[in-house]
Formats: C-alpha cells, structure tokens, sequence
C-alpha cells in the first residue's frame, strides 16, 4: 500500500477543506461503558477546527430549528482525536461522559488560548510581564479570538451542566459539573450542544461497529 501510494501521490493525501473566518473551536466528548474485561469506560476526545457560522444561536436552552440545523455543523480540521481508556472507573454512563467532557474542554480552551495568543496585537513597549498579564486577563474572562462549542449526546449530563437538574450526589462528578457550569457562565463554552447518538460522530471511538458520521468526516 506504502508503494501504491508513493507511485500516485495524486490521488492520495491528507486533504482539509477550505475554512472562512470567524473559526471555532468544536469540542466533541462521548464515553462507552465498563465491559466484562474491564471497569473502565471508553472515551472519545475529539477537537476540530471550524468555520464559524452559527453565532447567533447564543441562547442557551434553546431547541434549534430544522431550518437553522445546518448552522451546527459544517467542514473541519481535526486537531485532537483521541480514544482511551478511562483513568478512573465510573459507576454511571452520566459520569463517564463528565469525565471526557472536562478532558476535552480543558484541550480546547488550551487550543484556543494558543490562537489567541498567536494574533494578539500588543504594544511594543509592552514587556514580557505585561504580556502574561495579558493573557492570564484573557484567560480568566474567556475572551478567546475563537468561540468553543461542545457537543455531546448524554442528556443527563447536558441537564446538569445547563441547570436543569439540581448538583449530583456523586462528590467525584459534583466538581466537574461545576467546572462545566462555570465554564459556560464566563463564556470559556460558549454552546453547550445536545445531539442524537446517531449524529455522534465520536461514538465509533467508544465501541465497535458502523458508523457513517465518523466515516464521512475521515473521507471527507
């Protein structure tokens, strides 16, 4: 295959579509479950860059319409994609999918703190302390060049993060939804999107079998 592919370099490739500015950063988590080898879930970290096209639906709780559905998705560049084994067991599929969510969106910001401080204009008599300072500001606030939206497919932890059901009783999964709550009030997350498990295009890193969501963002 390694031959066929050096005789047609034509044909064969890393292809990433063309991307129109305002981008984002697109957060996707998902988690499988324990199996009968072993007590810890699988989970699905994935990070792509996108164009931008969907910051007017801002409103969280929203339910968003079959006309602007598409404003969702789109084309993008994948920068993180990772499938492991979880590092600490969970004892509900609600848990697991906290724990991927709070690995993911922790990449996320880290990504879209390197683009912001790779196109911030500062002054030139600004010195080194000045420039951290800047960027501690920024990061604390969640002033990001671009915008983070995180999707995920598990409602009950969608209805924890978003107010909708009170503080779990799991010390261990209070924290991270916390975490996620405070994320979403200082605009680190901007959206906080619930999909069908059929449009996951991270379950196909969480157990075997078919899915053509994850196989047309590889061909694509």
């Amino acid at each position: 295959m390694l031959k066929r592919a050096l005789k047609e370099l034509k044909h064969f490739g890393l292809h990433f579509p063309t991307l129109r500015w305002p981008f984002r950063a697109v957060s996707v988590a998902d988690a499988g479950h324990a199996s009968k080898t072993s007590n810890y879930a699988q989970e699905c970290q994935m990070v792509l860059l996108a164009s931008d096209c969907n910051q007017s639906l801002t409103v969280h709780g929203d339910v968003v319409s079959q006309a602007n559905l598409g404003l969702l998705g789109g084309s993008g560049h994948p920068l993180i994609t990772k499938s492991s084994k979880s590092k600490r067991i969970s004892h509900s599929t609600s848990k697991a999918e906290t724990l991927s969510a709070v690995s993911t969106c922790t990449s996320a910001q880290h990504i879209a703190m390197r683009y912001t401080e790779a196109y911030t204009v500062v002054p030139a008599s600004a010195t080194r302390r000045h420039m951290i300072q800047l960027m501690q500001t920024i990061q604390d606030k969640g002033q990001y060049l671009i915008r983070i939206d995180h999707w995920t497919d598990c409602k009950d932890f969608w209805e924890l993060c978003c107010g909708v059901k009170g503080i779990p009783a799991d010390k261990s999964q209070r924290l991270s939804v916390l975490m996620m709550r405070e994320d979403r009030l200082t605009g680190k997350i901007r959206n906080l999107i619930l999909v069908d498990t059929a449009n996951m295009i991270g379950d196909g890193l969480t157990k075997p079998g078919l899915f053509p969501e994850l196989m047309r963002l590889q061909t694509c």
